[in-house]
């Protein structure tokens, strides 16, 4: 019932919460790599 409940509510907000937790573990791998690489091109600008 608890779900039925939730499935009205998360109507206005389409389960991007709750879900994504379990797979932004291997999303942090792609996340960092593109932060590092977006961390050393802002350094570079910045020497620039």
């Amino acid at each position: 019932m608890i779900d039925r409940v939730n499935a009205s509510e998360t109507e206005s907000e389409p389960e991007t919460g709750p879900e994504p937790e379990p797979e932004p573990e291997p999303e942090p791998g792609r996340r960092r790599k593109l932060d590092s690489r977006n961390g050393r091109s802002n350094r570079k600008r910045t020497r620039l």
